[in-house]
């Protein structure tokens, strides 16, 4: 943080904090003044539907105006508590004050460059600091990477390479992702035929799917979702 001040400095900005940084919180309270979803969610939603394949789809047809702590308040003025925080993804809640000032303060600066092209005090900055909050006295490193999937399939490319070996564990109802590979590793899917990265066999609890009993020599990574969810993946 102090080099990131220091380079402030250097530039003549003023780094943005979360004192200066003015948020209009809507209430913390549920209100309803529309039926949902609401006129202008309505016409959204049209226009939605016009523009954008029907395969992604939405637990709740109602398009956000702002948020604020734990309440959405959509287009057509309704407060809703948000129990899923962006399927849990804003835990500090949305529009936390001193999220929005660092991300004030680094688009200020510069939006990306790259760090494998050009590197950026911020990303080590980070690293340092799950370095530091990661248990255990061994030495640690860590990569940053844009979404989930991205960072489960490193993980699991990076011991396979690693350790030469091929298979991966993973647990009941976790999540991992939806690209090809992490699709395969979430149960319970049901993996694509295209899908030949991780072996499988069907278990007898119905239509999840599991790894191959393998033995523990052969396993490079093993998986871990923080939260046990059942996601819900096609078929």
């Amino acid at each position: 943080m102090a080099l990131r001040k220091d380079v402030m400095t250097a530039l003549g900005t003023a780094p943005v904090t979360a004192a200066s940084c003015s948020l209009d919180q809507p209430e913390q309270s549920r209100k309803l003044v529309t039926d949902l979803p609401g006129p202008l969610s309505r016409a959204l939603q049209k226009r939605r539907n016009e523009a954008i394949p029907s395969g992604l789809g939405s637990a709740l047809p109602v398009f956000v105006e702002r948020a604020g702590g734990g309440v959405i308040v959509d287009v057509d003025g309704n407060h809703l508590i948000d129990l899923a925080c962006g399927i849990a993804v804003t835990s500090v809640g949305a529009s936390a004050a001193e999220v929005v000032s660092r991300v004030q303060s680094q688009v200020a600066r510069f939006t990306h460059t790259c760090f494998l092209v050009t590197e950026y005090d911020g990303y080590v900055e980070v690293a340092e600091h799950l370095n530091r909050l990661t248990p255990g006295t061994h030495a640690k490193r860590t990569a940053l990477f844009s979404t989930g999937a991205e960072a489960v399939e490193n993980a699991v490319r990076i011991p396979r390479v690693a350790t030469g070996r091929t298979d991966v564990l993973v647990f009941e109802h976790a999540f991992h992702g939806r690209s090809l590979l992490t699709m395969a590793m979430t149960a319970p899917c049901r993996p694509p035929a295209s899908c030949p990265q991780l072996p499988r066999s069907r278990s007898g609890t119905g239509s999840s799917w599991w790894p191959t009993r393998s033995r523990a020599d052969s396993v490079a990574p093993a998986t871990c979702s923080p939260a046990i969810t059942r996601a819900s993946c096609p078929t």
